[in-house]
């Protein structure tokens, strides 16, 4: 379990009183948590998120709750939201690979060139804000270089500024690189965590027809498009299909 502050952003926009029930609200599932009553630490942690209020740690805390409840679905859902806002927590990873265990479906990912695989563990190491401050700092550094070339009337200056400036062109262009990558995967990509126990995937987003595949909680899809009470789903191995929208939740 992990101690939490409210994060600026919420505490800039939120009213007071949300503030001040989003706290109350995860100090108490802290305490329920710690007396081993994870039921009632779920309801208080969902309570706060009701509230607007989102953080890695109370990601993490959910996630924990449920998986002592049993609920592995909706803990490695949870693990995997803390994921995305703080990517370099370890005990987050730690706690969504033993969840992982419980997983009844093995899905196995075609394998991926060596540097694919280098760039996307590389892109996984930081989430969309640091990444966006990253590429904020060289941009800035790029332009201040650039201004000083133009405007300095040494030589010596200008020459510095100049050599300066590539190598920080070269990390602007790589880190921004990186951002896009993020922002495709976080936003513009849906994953999501099945939630149930089992779920049949069929050919077509209709009912009664031909079940191609059938999942359990707590495997990963992506999710393509949605047609009436269906989604549509990818697995990590290329299979497609068809199941119910209430079987899955949206990372």
């Amino acid at each position: 379990m992990k101690i939490a502050t409210i994060a600026w952003i919420f505490l800039l926009l939120a009213p007071k009183a949300e503030v001040g029930k989003a706290v109350t609200d995860f100090n108490k599932g802290n305490e329920f948590y710690q007396s081993g009553d994870y039921n009632k630490a779920v309801e208080y942690y969902e309570l706060a998120l009701h509230t607007g209020y989102m953080s890695a740690e109370l990601y993490y805390n959910l996630g924990n709750s449920y998986y002592k409840t049993g609920q592995v679905g909706r803990s490695i859902l949870n693990y995997e939201r803390a994921k995305r806002l703080d990517s370099r927590d370890p005990d987050i990873q730690y706690n969504l690979d033993i969840a992982q265990l419980r997983i009844v479906d093995k899905i196995n990912e075609p394998p991926q060139l060596f540097y694919v695989r280098f760039w996307n563990k590389l892109a996984g190491l930081f989430n969309i804000r640091d990444l966006g401050y990253i590429t904020l700092v060289f941009y800035v550094l790029f332009i201040v270089f650039v201004i000083v070339r133009i405007l300095s009337r040494s030589m010596v200056v200008k020459k510095v500024a100049k050599i300066a400036a590539i190598p920080v062109l070269v990390l602007l262009l790589f880190t921004s690189l990186l951002f896009l990558q993020r922002v495709n995967s976080d936003i513009h990509v849906k994953h999501g965590i099945v939630i149930v126990d089992k779920v049949d995937a069929t050919s077509s987003p209709s009912q009664g027809d031909t079940i191609i595949f059938t999942l359990h909680e707590g495997v990963k899809v992506v999710v393509s498009e949605q047609s009436g009470d269906y989604l549509e789903i990818k697995l990590a191995d290329g299979n497609i299909g068809w199941i119910r929208a209430g079987a899955v939740e949206i990372i």
